[in-house]
């Protein structure tokens, strides 16, 4: 554990916000209708730049999007408390 612990403090080595397949509860702002909220299952990782983004897929295509932990949230209840805090 402890080796781990180093690695992660020498920026080696980085913490994934979930697990893959996971749902992500993304905040975007709509242009006209304010804040709302985007459900989508984490289908991987990636990293660009030292930043976690997390691919979705639409059904189509796969996005990434980058990992921004005060627009993404992990439970329906912690995304429907910030969108209220952001529509305020």
């Amino acid at each position: 554990m402890r080796e781990y612990e180093d690695l992660e403090e020498a920026g080696l080595l980085k913490r994934f916000p979930c697990k893959i397949g996971d749902v992500a509860f993304r905040l975007i702002y709509c242009w006209g209708s304010g804040w709302d909220i985007i459900e989508d299952e984490v289908k991987g990782f990636t990293f660009k730049f030292d930043k976690i983004y997390l691919i979705y897929s639409d059904g189509i295509n796969f996005r990434e999007i980058g990992y921004d932990e005060d627009k993404v949230k992990f439970t329906r209840e912690e995304a429907e408390k910030r969108l209220e805090e952001l529509n305020h």
